[in-house]
């Protein structure tokens, strides 16, 4: 019996969260097991095997948050298969330690800092992204010139504000924001007016900003910083600091 296939039964079978954050958790798994040649089959996983595959992320340079969700997603499948007596399995994961950050809050936001403008054309300029990357860098670019949250940037991508027309040549949009009702006036940059328009017009195939479930759009925002720490490496923004 396969590893994957357990685990994504499970995950299709108890969807108390959104599938696809357990079915990504799972595809990771998979790709640690092919790069160190471990078989798939479920006698091999157990609190050793995911505390090496931990181990493996940190290498990696991802975010302690971020291997903890992976991790915790996988312990869940796991209890999941231990619980469904058809299956008629046993899965040890009393080994397993899941990592957490023990870094204080003025350690985390010291390493936060805003991009530079010239940052911010570097990643603009890139060429040879993949489509996922695209989008990704674009949002990201759009938001930084907005200063608006993801929540808001449906609204801006479907012109739903009133634009206003200066006579220094400049424009603005006004629109209400989301989350506090007020309306907000923001500078419409040229970079951000021709990533609204490019997508007005081919439309985003690769992650749905129009969602309207919850636990889908905070998926779908930790695909996209996922696929943007790639586009920073691409653009040489390799340090270990949050932009």
């Amino acid at each position: 019996t396969k590893i994957t296939d357990v685990l994504n039964g499970m995950a299709y079978q108890h969807q108390d969260k959104s599938v696809d954050q357990y079915l990504f958790s799972v595809k990771t798994l998979k790709k640690y097991l092919d790069k160190e040649g471990i078989d798939d089959e479920i006698s091999n996983l157990n609190g050793e095997l995911l505390n090496k595959f931990q181990q493996s992320l940190v290498g990696e340079d991802k975010a302690i948050k971020t291997i903890s969700t992976y991790i915790r997603n996988l312990k869940t499948l796991i209890n999941y298969a231990n619980k469904d007596k058809s299956l008629n399995i046993k899965i040890d994961i009393t080994e397993l330690e899941i990592l957490k950050d023990k870094r204080k809050k003025e350690e985390k936001k010291s390493k936060q800092v805003p991009l530079s403008e010239d940052q911010l054309v570097t990643i603009y300029n890139l060429q040879y992204l993949t489509g996922r990357e695209e989008e990704a860098r674009d949002l990201f670019i759009c938001q930084s010139l907005l200063g608006q949250r993801i929540s808001d940037m449906p609204k801006i991508f479907k012109g739903d504000y009133i634009t206003n027309h200066h006579e220094d040549g400049l424009e603005t949009i006004s629109f209400n924001v989301q989350k506090t009702g007020e309306e907000a006036t923001l500078f419409l940059f040229p970079i951000a007016k021709e990533i609204i328009q490019k997508y007005r017009d081919k439309k985003f195939k690769h992650f749905n900003l129009f969602e309207t479930d919850e636990k889908k759009i905070t998926n779908i925002e930790r695909m996209i910083n996922a696929v943007l720490k790639n586009v920073c490496k691409k653009a040489g923004l390799t340090s270990e600091i949050n932009y």
